[in-house]
Formats: structure tokens, C-alpha cells, sequence
């Protein structure tokens, strides 16, 4: 299954690769609005860049969720 959001960090800086044709497959089937959900992409790419894996625990994985929403609530008012 292809990936929507790639992160990759080095020494000093941190690279996030996002497949826009997954997130607008993506924004359809969960009814949200591709800007929203590019977003939503981009702000998880910076949260795993930043040592958060939410693969690694379940509260890393609650921790990502609460970044998520508060960054998400700032940009879009939610």
C-alpha cells in the first residue's frame, strides 16, 4: 500500500516527502477537505522529524494526536 507522508532526519536538519495523489485518495474516503488533509500530512511529517513515533507506543501515538489537533485547531479554527 503506498505511503502518504515520508519523514527523514539527519544531523541538523530533516526531510518529509508527501505523495499528494494518497492524501487526495485519502481526504476522499475519510470526507475531509484535501487542504486539510495536506496539512494534517505535512503537520505529521514534522511531528515524526521531531522524534515522535506514534508507531513506538501508544503514548507517543497520544502525544502526536494531541500535536496534530492543537496545530491543526491553530491553522483551521477547529
Amino acid at each position: 500500500m503506498p505511503t502518504n507522508v515520508l519523514s527523514f532526519v539527519y544531523d541538523d536538519c530533516a526531510e518529509i516527502f508527501i505523495a499528494p495523489a494518497v492524501v487526495r485518495v485519502e481526504a476522499v474516503r475519510e470526507d475531509e477537505n484535501y487542504s486539510y488533509r495536506l496539512a494534517k500530512m505535512i503537520i505529521h511529517g514534522m511531528i515524526h522529524s521531531g522524534g515522535i513515533d506514534h508507531e513506538h507506543s501508544r503514548r507517543e501515538a497520544d502525544t502526536a494526536e494531541r500535536l496534530e489537533n492543537r496545530a491543526l485547531g491553530t491553522l483551521f479554527g477547529r
